[in-house]
């Protein structure tokens, strides 16, 4: 038995992210919910808010073989943990540690500091209808999302998917 410890992806209910951080920290699960300032617009007015940097998702430490993952999934505010094969998808190495060097103490991320691929990089896309293939990075979409110039069917298109679901071609 390995003591491996991986961060996973959780899916929440919409607008649940902070009920699933809360009951996920009170079951003793280290949990991850990077948020950031975000711009609102509304009604002629201009305020700053705290919001997800990923709407509907947050992030789990866990130990497969140890933890009783499963729970998870029935926890208050969580949709489910995202799985291939009835097994929870780790994300990339270094990507969460990243992004909690750069958060605060509230777990705010600035969107200054979200540059996680250099334009040019090469991104292999890991889940969608598009898994399996590779683009070209261009930039950052609105903190939560990368831009991907894709060849398909022999023409080049942008493409616009959550950082999770891809990792950089080594």
């Amino acid at each position: 038995m390995t003591n491996v410890t991986k961060w996973y992806v959780v899916h929440t209910l919409p607008r649940g992210e902070e009920i699933a951080l809360q009951n996920l920290q009170a079951q003793g699960f280290d949990s991850f919910l990077p948020r950031y300032h975000k711009t609102r617009r509304h009604a002629r007015k201009m305020d700053v808010v705290v919001a997800p940097l990923f709407p509907r998702y947050l992030f789990v430490s866990l130990n497969l073989e140890v933890d009783r993952w499963s729970v998870v999934n029935s926890t208050r505010g969580v949709a489910y943990i995202l799985r291939q094969h009835e097994t929870p998808i780790a994300v990339r190495s270094g990507v969460i540690e990243e992004l909690k060097k750069r958060s605060t103490v509230q777990e705010i991320v600035p969107l200054s500091s979200l540059e996680l691929f250099k334009p040019g990089v090469k991104l292999e896309i890991l889940e969608g209808a598009f898994a399996g293939y590779t683009g070209v990075f261009e930039k950052m979409a609105d903190g939560e999302r990368v831009q991907l110039l894709l060849n398909f069917l022999g023409n080049k298109a942008k493409m616009t998917m959550p950082v999770y679901s891809v990792a950089e071609v080594a």
